[in-house]
């Protein structure tokens, strides 16, 4: 397996703006307060170090948060065939206009790599109910607003879930949403930049770790491992790495890896924004 670089455009320091919709953030699983803590200390961790080797990702973060706890969407059969019960059906229409009313709050700026990112959250069980969603987890894509690309991805949250299934499991919630950073930041055209040369993108691995313990969270997570060409290998980064940073094959160098060190401070400033 071997990284190829499509020369397109990428998110080089992403500034992410979480917009937390539907009704299930009203008193259903997670609260907006977890959610948030979360999906934060993922950025804060080192987990998103490796995407420096991609022409200099730097950390993405989370800037603003609007939620709205307004729905959108319609309950109908699943059209996935899968349920024989109702779901909550979301188009690829309904996620853009949630971005579209975001940008009006918090508009993407100049010269910024601004992402947005819809979690909608509902019972019953949401689904995407047409492309590029269909049968998905989540999904990140672009549109043109006069004229600008707008890179926005989304995860759907099941309100009625436990716990556990929503923050540990194989397709959690900060599973779901790290695959979607990775894999915009390094190719948010979905075409032009980073792929892996049986032409999936970097996270698309079918491999997230459960049981990852962050600091700044009680809970143990789950979360998608992407490629790293430098380490020839599909990584969750939970250390810092000297040879990562100075972008050095596994033959190069040793891992550098401890809590604190001069060095780790060097990797840290030039890896965050």
């Amino acid at each position: 397996m071997k990284a190829i670089d499509g020369g397109g455009s990428l998110l080089t320091r992403a500034k992410i703006v979480l917009i937390l919709r539907g009704s299930g953030w009203i008193s259903g699983n997670p609260s907006v307060g977890a959610a948030k803590n979360v999906l934060n200390a993922v950025l804060a961790s080192p987990y998103a170090f490796h995407l420096i080797q991609y022409r200099g990702i730097r950390r993405p973060e989370i800037t603003d948060t609007i939620t709205d706890t307004t729905d959108f969407g319609s309950l109908g059969p699943d059209p996935r065939g899968f349920l024989n019960t109702p779901v909550w059906r979301v188009s690829d229409d309904d996620i853009q206009n949630a971005v579209k009313s975001a940008m009006k709050r918090r508009p993407s700026l100049d010269g910024e790599d601004t992402y947005y990112f819809v979690i909608f959250s509902r019972d019953p069980l949401p689904v995407y109910s047409d492309k590029p969603g269909f049968q998905a987890e989540g999904y990140h894509f672009q549109f043109d607003d006069n004229g600008r690309k707008i890179t926005y991805g989304t995860v759907l949250n099941w309100s009625a879930n436990t716990l556990d299934n929503i923050w540990n499991s194989t397709g959690s919630l900060p599973a779901a949403f790290a695959h979607e950073v990775v894999e915009a930041c390094t190719d948010p055209t979905t075409t032009t930049g980073f792929r892996l040369d049986n032409g999936d993108e970097l996270a698309d691995l079918d491999d997230a770790r459960t049981d990852i313990q962050l600091p700044g969270i009680q809970q143990k997570i789950s979360l998608a491992a992407y490629w790293s060409e430098l380490s020839g290998m599909a990584v969750v980064p939970t250390g810092y790495s000297l040879r990562i940073g100075l972008d050095l094959k596994a033959s190069d160098s040793a891992f550098f890896e401890g809590p604190q060190s001069s060095t780790r401070t060097m990797l840290l400033q030039k890896f965050n924004p």
